[in-house]
């Protein structure tokens, strides 16, 4: 799809972004802002790339900056229930100051979608299970590296073509 097609295709609902996002050989200047997946807002941003552009990838990402572990689950059920099963997932640990990151990704013949929760500054991806309420005789100095407020995390879903090599992560199926 070129920008006049999105354009067409979504009408007034397409909005600039206020300048012009480069990712990694590809860029964006307009998006939606109204969409949501398992009852979480996310913006969707267009990349374009190649010459003339063209629609390479879409971007969700959820319109707060932060987004707590709690939230992981809804968004990862209502892409199951919508895709079925992933067909593969990965846990990247940290390395040189990169973040901890769990990729889930779904592969269908035209259409590959990648769910990654990345974590900049914990060790654990999940800070507490949320089925339990917290312990309040546990002191403060055991439970700091599960207090959200240090947990800056990152939910990102993106959508591509499967034939897009260039768009696939190192989790994939049959990757070393």
């Amino acid at each position: 799809m070129s920008q006049a097609d999105l354009a067409r295709a979504f009408g007034d609902r397409l909005q600039p972004l206020g300048g012009r996002l480069s990712y990694d050989g590809a860029a964006a200047t307009h998006g939606i802002d109204d969409v949501s997946v398992g009852g979480i807002a996310f913006r969707a941003i267009f990349q374009m790339s190649g010459t003339p552009p063209r629609l390479s990838q879409v971007l969700l990402q959820p319109t707060g900056r932060s987004v707590p572990d709690r939230l992981l689950r809804p968004v990862h059920d209502a892409l199951r229930d919508e895709f079925g099963p992933p067909s593969v997932a990965c846990v990247t640990p940290r390395a040189d100051g990169g973040p901890l990151s769990v990729e889930i990704v779904w592969r269908f013949p035209t259409t590959t979608a990648h769910l990654s929760f990345f974590d900049f500054r914990s060790g654990a991806m999940a800070t507490e299970d949320p089925n339990v309420g917290p312990d309040p005789l546990t002191p403060y100095y055991k439970t700091r590296r599960n207090n959200q407020r240090f947990l800056p995390r990152r939910l990102l879903i993106r959508y591509h073509a499967t034939d897009r090599d260039d768009l696939l992560s190192d989790c994939r199926p049959g990757a070393p």
